[in-house]
């Protein structure tokens, strides 16, 4: 099929319904969700740790103590006002083993509110974990208006369920603001989790924990934002997840959870990230300025409907096409204004003008030209597609790849831009005879054109490759491709490496300018170097570990050195001419069993040595 309509049709009606369920559902513990975060009591009373482990303990505990309420739930018990340091107990408040029964007199329900529960420590074993607050084995206990700061974890849920957990501020905790284990229908509303070394939220329990609603949070300035693992059934909505130093939502090993009307922004990797995960709904949120704005990873099933991207966009990986073309993604979600088209099993047909992101996945003949597709995190990308046009695109400035090709073969990507991303110009994977020609990348963060882990049969020709901050062109474990007619220069590192690869050609290139060398061999068998011009950088052409290559007629000029073998036998060196420069004619090896020839056209200054014999294994052949 085409781009997808039909399932998405009525999105806006479902999300509505949708909405008002999770808002009227009865499973949840009841929360009156409030505009913004109480402030802390002025007032606290300093004491010890509190430890409760039964409905007795707690009825004991609260008449002893003077604490309001009886334990029902229209009246249940209030520990509040506390200033507790949790420094060698372990924990500010363990609260365990209560329950709920059919009547007053065997129910415990309960709140902690306007509580300050800081530096628990030194107690990390089990029950207690160094939080400052702690339910084990609780059914609907409340957490409200508490400042949970400076612990190991902040609050610590584990076999707890119908919690209510609402307008917390949960601060600078050592590991993760919010940690809650096998336990479900909890609802965690209006709370901030901010500046916690790990995880604002972190959710497991091996399909254990679900059906949890997490709504009207702010997550910033944490490690993580959020991550679920193994979790199913839960809502994530109205949330604020800014400025985490990784993933903003991540759900690993998820099924069946719903992600709406959260705002993701300013993450340093993933806004929303899914990995192994499937049959997520991901719809109506605002994802800016991450490095993606939405992943999908390993992943099936998955809806992604109606987001709103500025400076992200979609990135699919997997090494399965059901990973690929299993998900609903409309054109209501969009890069920067312009729709995302993601277009499946598609045979024939051209991508419509003004596209924010394409994403094509077993295609065949199809044709995306003239699109502007920059700012944002893949502008193209195809998966399992063959036999398509890629031709006169702009896809810069993103912040992974300008185009990605995965298991992709025989597609033609001609006349595009490819430049300023902060990954790759042009990246293949498990993609073969592919022909990438007459592009431009540039100025890539990385490297201009990467073909990486079994790309075969490939031609790469008459593409600028320039600016590049580490390579130029890059080969790995790839085979019998062909690197021709492209003009390289200023390229950081290198302007071409070809490593682990074998029997590839590398022909009538000019390799200019890079700080390193201008062509490397490493590790790689059976390659042929001919008719290059290399020039200006610190080594020309460099041998290492590469046995039976063919390095004949390159222009080697103003290099300090213009050939280097090293490690590297039965190569066939032959007419190539260094020209230029002091020491830059310099031609030095560490092998044995080559044959070299210097070409009778060979210039060289008074002083400088044209062959320089380095290492006690040199057994060459040489002739002038």
């Amino acid at each position: 099929m085409g781009p997808i309509t039909g399932k998405c049709a009525a999105i806006s009606v479902g999300i509505l319904m949708m909405l008002s369920a999770i808002v009227m559902g009865s499973q949840h513990a009841e929360v009156s969700i409030k505009a913004s975060i109480s402030p802390a009591s002025t007032n606290y009373i300093s004491r010890a740790p509190i430890r409760i482990n039964s409905n007795a303990e707690f009825a004991t505990m609260a008449s002893n103590e003077g604490w309001a309420g009886n334990g029902s739930q229209g009246n249940p018990y209030v520990i509040e006002n506390y200033d507790i340091n949790g420094s060698g107990y372990g924990y500010g408040i363990f609260i365990g083993n209560t329950t709920i029964g059919s009547g007053n007199a065997t129910s415990c329900y309960f709140e902690v509110r306007y509580c300050y529960l800081h530096d628990a420590s030194g107690n990390s074993g089990t029950y207690f974990w160094n939080s400052g607050l702690i339910f084990y084995n609780v059914q609907r206990g409340t957490i409200i208006n508490n400042n949970v700061s400076l612990n190991n974890y902040g609050i610590y849920l584990y076999l707890s369920n119908y919690a209510n957990i609402t307008n917390n501020a949960v601060l600078n905790n050592k590991n993760h603001g919010l940690k809650i284990e096998n336990s479900a229908n909890n609802t965690i509303a209006n709370n901030t989790f901010s500046s916690n070394n790990q995880y604002g939220i972190y959710l497991s329990g091996l399909s254990s924990s679900s059906s949890n609603l997490i709504i009207n949070n702010t997550v910033s300035n944490n490690s993580y934002g959020m991550y679920f693992f193994v979790s199913n059934s839960n809502t994530f909505l109205n949330n604020v997840v800014m400025n985490n130093k990784n993933h903003g939502i991540y759900l690993e090993g998820c099924v069946d959870n719903t992600i709406i009307n959260n705002t993701v922004s300013l993450n340093t990797q993933y806004g929303i990230y899914l990995s192994s995960s499937n049959s997520n709904t991901i719809s109506n949120n605002s994802a800016s300025n991450n490095r993606c704005g939405i992943y999908i990873s390993y992943s099936s099933s998955d809806l992604i409907s109606n987001n709103t991207m500025i400076n992200d966009g979609i990135f699919i990986e997997g090494n399965l096409l059901q990973y690929w073309n299993s998900h609903s993604i409309n054109t209501l979600n969009t890069v920067n204004g312009k729709p995302v088209y993601y277009w499946t099993n598609q045979t024939g047909g051209t991508i419509p003008a003004g596209a924010g992101q394409l994403i094509l996945v077993n295609c065949t003949n199809v044709v995306a030209e003239n699109h502007n597709v920059s700012n944002g995190t893949v502008g193209i990308e195809l998966g399992f597609s063959s036999n398509n046009t890629v031709a006169n695109n702009t896809a810069s400035l993103n912040d992974l790849y300008g185009v990605y090709l995965w298991y992709s073969t025989n597609n033609l990507i001609l006349n595009n831009t490819m430049s300023l991303n902060s990954n790759c110009g042009i990246y293949l994977q498990y993609s073969s005879n592919n022909t990438i020609s007459n592009c431009t990348a540039s100025s890539n963060v990385q490297y201009g054109i990467d073909l990486y882990t079994n790309n075969n049969n490939n031609t790469i020709t008459g593409n600028i490759v320039s600016n590049n901050k580490e390579i130029g062109i890059c080969l790995s474990t790839s085979s019998s491709n062909t690197i021709a007619n492209n003009t390289l220069s200023f390229n950081k590192i290198e302007g071409i490496i070809v490593y682990s690869s074998i029997n590839n050609t590398l022909c009538d290139n000019t390799v200019a300018n890079s700080w390193m060398q201008g062509i490397w061999l490493q590790s790689s068998n059976g390659n042929n170097i001919m008719r290059n011009t290399v020039s200006n950088n610190s080594c020309g052409i460099y041998i290492q570990s590469s046995p039976n290559s063919t390095i004949t007629n390159n222009t080697l000029e103003n290099n300090y050195c213009g050939i280097q073998v090293e490690s590297s036998d039965f190569n066939t060196i032959i007419n190539n001419t260094p020209i230029n420069g002091g020491v830059s004619s310099k031609v030095s090896w560490r092998s044995r069993s080559e044959t070299f020839e210097e070409s009778p056209k060979l210039i060289l200054p008074s002083l400088a040595m044209s062959i320089a014999v380095c290492g006690s294994r040199c057994g060459a052949s040489i002739a002038n």
